[in-house]
């Protein structure tokens, strides 16, 4: 009977031992899953700002896009008039020479005047286009940065 109890008393140690082995487990695998759901949160607020940083980007790209749109508009109005406006002077030039004359030095001043306008409207429009490069460019970077964080929250989500 003695070797009987001892027996039972060491089977009743083991699973004691065994117990205390499971809650370990147990308490180490909380804190694994604590740690994910961090990292899980870390991510998807790295994912929201990439997303955030993307849209004001674009809508600055829209926004750049429309002015240029517009001041090519009126660049290309105001040249149209230009050429009306010497053509119909031209027409005219035999009745008018002495007025004409005035008239072509005035209108080559204001020509140059526009000419000088219009170069800073195009060296602006081309800085706006290296602008809206430069966001495209930071719009491919923020994605690129997106592709590892996502493919990292796939690969935690399969397991």
């Amino acid at each position: 009977m003695e070797k009987e109890q001892k027996k039972l008393q060491q089977e009743l140690n083991q699973l004691a031992k065994d117990k205390q082995k499971e809650a370990a487990y147990q308490q180490t695998l909380n804190k694994q899953i604590t740690t994910i759901e961090n990292q899980v949160e870390a991510l998807e607020a790295q994912i929201t700002a990439y997303n955030t940083k993307i849209s004001a980007k674009e809508k600055e790209i829209e926004n750049k896009t429309a002015d240029i749109d517009a001041n090519y508009e009126k660049m290309k109005e105001r040249l149209a008039a230009m050429q009306l406006a010497v053509t119909t002077t031209l027409c005219s030039l035999p009745c008018l020479l002495p007025k004409v004359l005035w008239i072509c030095w005035t209108r080559a001043e204001m020509i140059q005047s526009i000419a000088e306008r219009d170069q800073a409207l195009i060296n602006r429009l081309a800085a706006e286009k290296r602008d809206i490069e430069a966001a495209k460019q930071e719009i491919v970077s923020s994605k690129n940065k997106l592709r590892p964080a996502k493919k990292h929250w796939t690969v935690k989500n399969r397991h």
